[in-house]
């Protein structure tokens, strides 16, 4: 399922002077820039006792997104009795290489701070690719738990105490883009159009369209729209009224609209993404207009 969208603060202070009455002040200004966090699937991970050991947690990524992870960790034992337990983060992607990595100390109440987070619910680790990878499709990253405990002879062994936790995939940057629509078309009677279209990346994707009869009537034509995935299959259709048309006694829900979660398994197929229009059997429409967006998801 697709996670909540969050607003993540951080704050920014600047200070200006301001002349009152002869006197020259100096005000402090607050300022918030959002950074938006959306489309989060959260991954349990244990690392267990011993030395040199690793665990590791995987997702699946459209290319055209871009990952980070926040990772909040706990040690078994108590911190009265063993120390923080030395373990390395790592943020790898489909190629096998690290882009961003973490050497932080684990306990049981309270770990170690590094970059201002503590690895706590309320301040989680975090590690974050630099940019998206580009291209179609999707591909696999994972975050990797390693022990790297040097000092084998602390007395008690932090290695002898197991880490769980979890690790929180999510994407970074604008959660909606509108999918272009091919130009305006139209379709005789009971004939089938189909057009070309790009889901950019995996999300929820929402399709509506307007269009006007062709003919000499009052009458309003339903049409049947469908999905069409880069595999060749429908896996989403609707028929109704065009979105904007003003036509009496017609509700919402009767007039046309998918929506559709693109997942990772409707890309990497053969052929483009496409629409298919079957026209009304009572006549011809013209100018039919694809209104289409999308709000980026892992799935």
């Amino acid at each position: 399922m697709k996670g909540d969208t969050k607003m993540k603060r951080v704050n920014m202070r600047t200070t200006i002077p301001i002349l009152l009455g002869g006197l020259l002040l100096t005000v402090q200004l607050l300022f918030f820039p959002i950074t938006q966090v959306s489309a989060e699937i959260d991954r349990a991970v244990t690392l267990a006792a011993g030395h040199g050991a690793s665990t590791e947690a995987t997702v699946n990524i459209h290319n055209r997104l871009t990952i980070a992870a926040s990772v909040v960790l706990q040690r078994a034992g108590s911190d009265n009795s063993f120390e923080r337990r030395r373990v390395r983060l790592e943020l790898i992607n489909p190629s096998n290489q690290v882009v961003d990595s973490l050497n932080v100390e684990i306990g049981h109440d309270l770990n170690q701070t590094v970059s201002g987070r503590n690895g706590s619910n309320s301040s989680p680790y975090r590690l974050a690719a630099p940019n998206a990878l580009g291209g179609t499709g999707c591909r696999g990253w994972k975050v990797t738990l390693k022990d790297v405990e040097a000092d084998a002879g602390r007395t008690p062994d932090p290695s002898t105490q197991q880490i769980t936790g979890t690790v929180k995939f999510f994407t970074v940057g604008s959660t909606t883009a509108t999918i272009d629509a091919p130009a305006k078309f139209g379709i005789v009677q009971s004939d089938t159009v189909e057009r070309n279209i790009n889901v950019p990346f995996t999300g929820d994707v929402k399709i509506q369209a307007n269009w006007d009869t062709d003919e000499i009537t009052l009458d309003n034509f339903q049409l049947h729209f469908s999905l069409i995935n880069t595999k060749g299959e429908v896996v989403d259709s609707d028929t109704g009224y065009s979105r904007d048309s003003v036509i009496l006694g017609i509700s919402d829900s009767q007039r046309m609209k998918i929506t559709y979660r693109a997942k990772c398994t409707d890309f990497g197929g053969s052929s483009s993404w496409k629409i298919r229009v079957k026209g009304s059997s009572l006549g011809k429409v013209k100018n039919v207009d694809l209104k289409m967006s999308i709000s980026d998801g892992l799935f």
